[in-house]
């Protein structure tokens, strides 16, 4: 588990899975073709609750402060959303 590999460690999984959210759903805009883009934005789902699993961690370490875990919580949701709106959109 991440407790074992340290805060370091953890932070690192946690910056890769957000940098990751937005990368995909830069790459599957930038695909022609539609299924390529479902699967691309299907990527950044997972890695949007690879993220949230990064926070739970967090939070259960005292990694990081409440207030700002609260904060990057509210993101993810707010990122989640709009995602899954642009994944609807996109299958129809």
């Amino acid at each position: 588990a991440l407790r074992a590999c340290g805060r370091g460690a953890l932070a690192e999984q946690l910056t890769r899975a957000a940098t990751s959210v937005h990368a995909n759903i830069a790459e599957g805009c930038g695909r022609p073709r539609r299924p390529d883009q479902l699967r691309m934005l299907g990527i950044a789902w997972s890695s949007l609750l690879e993220a949230e699993s990064h926070l739970t961690e967090a939070r259960l370490i005292d990694a990081v402060p409440r207030d700002l875990i609260a904060t990057a919580r509210v993101e993810a949701t707010r990122t989640g959303i709009l995602l899954a709106a642009l994944r609807r959109a996109l299958s129809t």
